[in-house]
């Protein structure tokens, strides 16, 4: 990984990386974070099967086949048929994309329950947070914390999400979209030995994959920084989806 890191800075050196190095490094933690105890310390094997139970009986295909919607339209529509409103906004930030989006369950701010992204975002990246707020909106009553009326996506710090038990069901939803059950065991699941694939083949696997179905790469265009944080996202729900299948085979 650490030769993608150099190549992804190099192409952009010159073009204001200043952000890249902070990109860095929380991707080095990302990689090197044990997923599979951050979900054991929060959900037992029933917990998390009714928690993915939910997702998938909200979102038809779940698991099953991946999800690649990435028209707002579609997603619209999605959203819709599950009583919720999707609004996309440009959010300017550091490195434009600071804010991926957010999830508003407060009748005083909408009628129905509101989906925020932020439109300023690769189109895989746009669905990503669409799909996360979407695990926030189904799973809103299982968690204590998703009583609370606004939850935001405001920057790319994985490893807080994993401190955090309903970003990581958010987070689920996500990966699960991907990496349905036939293909995580395909990309992340050593068939000599079946365990879990190193993290560095995981993440190898997970961007040949979504070459294939969403033809995304890192562009040389983009801020250095903003490609570290797609490729620290990768990672992460890369990990993810391996740890959720190797812990609850799921």
């Amino acid at each position: 990984m650490g030769d993608l890191v150099r190549e992804i800075v190099g192409a952009a050196r010159g073009r204001g990386n200043a952000a890249a190095s902070d990109a860095a490094a929380s991707l080095n933690a990302t990689a090197s974070c044990d997923y599979a105890t951050h979900l054991k310390r929060y959900f037992s094997q029933r917990e998390m099967h009714a928690l993915v139970g939910a997702l998938t009986a909200a979102i038809p295909g779940l698991n099953r086949q991946v999800i690649k919607i990435q028209e707002p339209d579609k997603l619209g529509a999605v959203a819709s048929r599950m009583g919720a409103l999707l609004r996309l906004d440009g959010f300017a930030g550091r490195d434009g994309s600071t804010l991926r989006g957010f999830y508003v369950d407060d009748r005083h701010v909408s009628r129905r329950p509101l989906i925020c992204v932020n439109k300023l975002q690769h189109p895989i990246a746009l669905a990503s947070a669409f799909w996360h707020e979407v695990g926030h909106h189904v799973t809103r009553g299982f968690i204590d914390r998703h009583r609370e009326r606004v939850i935001s996506s405001f920057d790319w710090d994985y490893g807080e999400h994993l401190e955090d038990p309903p970003e990581i069901v958010a987070d689920l939803a996500v990966a699960l979209t991907s990496y349905p059950h036939p293909i995580a065991r395909r990309l992340f699941i050593n068939s000599r030995n079946d365990e879990p694939c190193s993290p560095e083949r995981m993440v190898t696997q997970a961007i040949s994959h979504l070459r294939r179905i969403a033809n995304f790469s890192f562009e040389p265009t983009r801020p250095a920084a903003e490609n570290l944080h797609y490729l620290a996202g990768l990672t992460h729900y890369a990990k993810l989806r391996g740890a959720l299948l190797g812990e609850y085979n799921i």
